[in-house]
């Protein structure tokens, strides 16, 4: 569920049309129960794994998990025993993935640009790709964006690509890699109310009971008690920010957040 965080339009609380750049993912996960209620069918982004995998009418031999990838991949790898396969290697596999998914936020930004610009600034559409690309385990989330605010209106696709691609080649602890993947995950669920904790449990209680998940993490469930220190990955453009930017008075409006990664198409 984390990992489709996609924007609602159609809930945002900004006036201006066409923005969706507000959506926090406490609204995502009520639109996803909300629509599951009413019967209409959601987002493949968005559905338990259960709905994709059917494990009721197909056999499968092998079931991996996303935190052992490395492991069961090469296992997999193995099993196959052919040819086609005896000479890739999966740490090669791991760094051509990274690469491609640097480029592709990248060129997303820039290829939205125009349509972005209309809903924030530059720098402000430069930290969600860079926080995102943090958040999916592929940037060190000390390795801080290079530019500045004033900088920002002025980068280029090429300037941004080489800075990701740099941070990327930094990015080698694993250890603080995994951990900056679950703190996000912990600030995110810090603001969701425990009754729609316990109304998504029963949506995925399917998925956790097949794949040995815990219905109740308690990171998750208790997150809201122990997150103490400052956000770290969903920051918001502040009122000042945004009063210089779009003009108006931003207190006038239903909403003056601005989450740093709910316009992400993915995280």
């Amino acid at each position: 569920m984390f990992s489709g965080w996609v924007p609602r339009c159609r809930n945002s609380k900004t006036k201006r049309k066409g923005c969706c750049e507000d959506v926090t993912f406490t609204e995502l996960l009520e639109f996803v129960v909300g629509e599951v209620e009413k019967g209409n069918p959601l987002d493949p982004h968005l559905t338990p794994m259960h709905e994709h995998c059917h494990p009721c009418t197909n056999s499968y031999n092998f079931v991996g998990r996303m935190e052992n990838f490395t492991k069961d991949a090469n296992h997999v790898f193995q099993e196959l025993n052919s040819r086609i396969l005896s000479n890739i290697s999966f740490g090669d596999f791991q760094k051509e993935s990274k690469i491609f998914a640097v480029k592709d936020y990248v060129h997303r930004l820039f290829r939205h640009k125009v349509w972005i610009n209309r809903c924030l600034p530059m720098y402000d559409s430069m930290l969600r790709t860079w926080k995102a690309l943090q958040i999916r385990g592929i940037l060190d989330n000390r390795v801080q964006l290079p530019f500045s605010r004033q900088e920002a209106e002025h980068v280029s696709r090429f300037s941004f690509m080489n800075a990701a691609l740099n941070a990327l080649e930094k990015s080698t602890d694993p250890v603080q890699i995994r951990k900056a993947k679950s703190e996000a995950v912990v600030e995110a669920f810090s603001s969701v109310p425990r009754d729609l904790l316990l109304k998504i449990k029963e949506l995925v209680r399917p998925d956790c009971l097949l794949f040995g998940y815990k219905l109740e993490p308690s990171e998750i469930f208790e997150s809201g008690k122990q997150l103490k220190s400052r956000k770290k990955y969903f920051v918001s453009l502040d009122e000042k920010e945004y009063k210089k930017y779009f003009g108006g008075d931003p207190s006038k409006l239903p909403s003056a957040r601005l989450n740093a990664l709910s316009g992400m198409m993915h995280i």
